[in-house]
Order: structure tokens, then C-alpha cells, then sequence
């Protein structure tokens, strides 16, 4: 029976299915071959670099430890880059044909101000990409049951085993190891500006405005002491808009001893205005609940007052939707930026005053990431939920 299936691969139709076959086998090992030599060829630190819009990130590379250390091994594009498993490094290299798109069809970086117009998007994507594979790249010379932690700096030797525990991943707290960090200052103040021009159309008669800044707010129209402030990110209703000044309400909490504040929510130190004395015999106070957690006195409160028509948009979203990018922006350069739900509205308070000594943000964004944070605590049930 083998002697018949043997003869029969030779009989010639037009060319015998043997021939086809050893044809068929050597056309894909050439092929084969050619295809890991292409991928050889483009996997490497001399290709990578050949580019021109490359020029500036290879510099910074130059400077970098990956580039040079006293141990001497040095980690190339790839090796960070192009993952080493045969099937993910195929897709990667399909993804990468994206490039060719923009570098002959439509350049976008192919200029130095053109790349640094879009370094942060850039870094974003490749920080995403990172973050999707547990730093997979990182992790084929770096992984924490290989390291002897006790023999490292004394910072490395804090934050290894919390990102241990917490489950963190190399890039989130190793951005910038490599490359030059985009302005990521830059890009909050952009989105800023974006919400101060909807502030400049917005209508005073809309059933809610809400602030984008420290505000001062007056007792009569015409007044010019400050009878308090409005704080970053309080919503106010607006009840006359007839006038140079727009006739606000304000409305929240306020705790017995502490009537000067005007809170966002009962128990919780989220502060929506601070008032002088001459403006708190004209709060309004409603029902007053005893806490049984605490035992505190809140009353449900309203101030009604007027304030400039300025910086206040309708649109909350997108005051929220901003304070998240600040967030992310502010707080996951040097480390991995925790869930706003990980504490206590209240406990923000204090995690956000010992941190904000490394950041450049304003005190106003301070105040605005602070109430981002604490509506959207472990306990308050995030800002829909009031």
C-alpha cells in the first residue's frame, strides 16, 4: 500500500504531487525565512533610530541608564518596545505599520514641534500599552521574585513591596525612565482653557452653574467686601441674572461649631463656602440631623448672595471629566495614582496636603482635586450619588 501511494505522489498530473510538495516545502522555508529575517532586520536599535523623527527621543535615550550603566548591559529599543513572544511581537509589528501612515502619508512628528505637540498623546499610548501587559517588556529583565529588595535604596526598598501588595506594575511608577516626560502641566492648563472660553458664553439663567474658581460672594449687589467664598467646583443656582452680578443660592450642610462652612455633604468635610461673620445670621438652616457615627449636628443650610459673572460653566461633566485628567496627570508620574475610592472623603484631606509639596499645582487645582476626590470616595458613592 505504500509502495502504490509512493508511486502514485510521482505520477505526473501535470507535475507529481511529490514535486509539488518539496516545491511547496522549500518556498516556505525561504519564505519563512525571509519573513524572521525581516523581523530581525526592523528589531533593532540602528533601525529603530534611522528615522529622523526618532532623533530627538534617541538622544534622550543616550542619557538614559537603559543606554548606559556601570554594569554594561544595555536595553535597546526592542527590548522595551517589541515583545519577545513570536505571536505578540507579530501584531506588535503589524501596529507598527500605523507609523509608516504617518511618517509618508500624513506626517505628524515629522517636525520637533510637531512631536512635541504630540509627545503626551504618544507617552499615553505607550504607557496605556504598557499598563494593558503588565509591564511585559520591563519584566524580561526586571521581576520582583528576583529581586533581593533588602539590598536596594532605602526608597526602592519602601515602595517594591506596596506595589507588591497592591499589585502595581513597573510603568506606573517608572515613567521618564527612558524619555524625556511630555508637559503634563501643559495639558491640564490646555483643557482649562478650554472650560474658561465655555465659561465666556455660558447663560446666567441656567438652572445650575458651577464654579471653576475661588469666587468671592456678596450680600447686596453693590457691595464691595466679599461677604465670603465660593470654592472651585460648587454647584450654585442662579436666581436673578437681571444684573451686573448674578443672584446665587448656595446650598449643603454645616456643622455645629463650624457655621462659618458651608459643606457639600453631611459629615464629610467637603467644603463648598467659607463665610464671614457678617454673613452667617443670614443662612438659612432647615432640618438638623444628629449623626449616630458621630454624634455631630448638621443642618441642612442655603445662603443666598451675588457674585461676578465669571469663570462658572453649566456644564459640570465637564469640570469633572477635566479634574480626572488632572488628576491622572498630577498624580501617576512617580507613582501608581490610587482609585479616589481607596480612602474616606475625609481622609483625602490629609493624603492630598502631604503630597501636593510635589506637585506645581495652583491652590485653586488643589481644591479642585481635593472635592474631585472626596465626592468620589469610598464612602460618598462618587459625585452622582449627591
Amino acid at each position: 500500500m505504500i509502495k502504490k501511494l509512493w508511486q502514485r505522489m510521482w505520477t505526473a498530473s501535470p507535475l507529481p504531487l511529490a514535486v509539488l510538495i518539496i516545491i511547496g516545502g522549500i518556498g516556505g522555508i525561504i519564505f519563512w525565512g525571509g519573513f524572521n529575517t525581516a523581523m530581525e532586520v526592523t528589531n533593532n536599535l540602528e533601525f529603530c533610530v534611522s528615522c529622523h523623527e526618532m532623533q530627538p527621543v534617541y538622544e534622550e535615550y543616550k542619557t538614559s541608564v537603559h543606554y548606559q550603566n556601570n554594569s554594561g548591559v544595555r536595553a535597546e529599543c526592542p527590548d522595551c518596545h517589541v515583545p519577545r513572544e513570536w505571536g505578540p511581537k507579530v501584531i506588535r509589528k503589524i501596529q507598527a505599520t500605523n507609523e509608516l501612515y504617518h511618517k509618508f502619508i500624513d506626517p505628524s512628528i515629522d517636525t520637533p514641534e510637531k512631536f512635541e505637540a504630540n509627545r503626551l498623546r504618544l507617552a499615553k499610548n505607550v504607557w496605556h500599552a504598557m499598563k494593558e501587559t503588565d509591564s511585559r517588556e520591563c519584566r524580561n529583565c526586571h521581576a520582583f521574585d528576583t529581586m533581593k529588595i533588602d539590598g536596594q535604596r532605602e526608597k526602592a526598598q519602601k515602595m517594591h513591596p506596596k506595589a507588591i501588595k497592591e499589585g502595581s506594575t513597573c510603568i506606573d511608577c517608572h515613567k521618564g525612565i527612558a524619555h524625556k516626560l511630555p508637559d503634563l502641566s501643559a495639558a491640564s492648563k490646555q483643557a482649562f482653557e478650554m472650560l474658561k472660553e465655555q465659561s465666556r458664553t455660558v447663560s446666567y439663567n441656567a438652572d445650575h452653574l458651577t464654579t471653576l474658581a475661588t469666587a468671592n460672594i456678596y450680600l447686596n449687589e453693590d457691595d464691595s467686601k466679599a461677604a465670603g467664598r465660593v470654592l472651585p467646583a460648587t454647584t450654585v443656582e442662579p436666581v436673578d441674572a437681571s444684573g451686573e452680578r448674578v443672584k446665587v443660592k448656595v446650598s449643603g450642610w454645616s456643622q455645629k461649631g463650624a457655621e462659618k462652612i458651608i459643606y457639600a455633604m453631611k459629615g464629610q468635610r467637603i467644603f463648598n463656602t467659607a463665610l464671614g461673620k457678617t454673613a452667617v445670621p443670614m443662612v438659612k438652616r432647615g432640618e438638623t440631623i444628629t449623626l449616630e457615627s458621630t454624634g455631630q449636628d448638621w443642618t441642612e443650610v442655603s445662603f443666598t448672595g451675588f457674585m461676578d459673572k465669571k469663570d462658572m460653566i453649566s456644564d459640570a461633566d465637564a469640570l469633572w471629566s477635566y479634574s480626572g485628567e488632572l488628576y491622572e496627570n498630577s498624580c501617576s508620574v512617580c507613582h501608581n495614582a490610587p482609585s479616589p475610592s481607596h480612602f474616606l472623603a475625609n481622609q483625602w484631606i490629609g493624603v492630598l496636603k502631604s503630597m501636593v509639596r510635589y506637585t506645581a499645582l495652583s491652590k485653586d487645582e488643589q481644591r479642585l482635586l481635593q472635592k474631585y476626590l472626596q465626592l468620589n470616595a469610598q464612602d460618598t458613592g462618587g459625585k452622582g450619588q449627591h
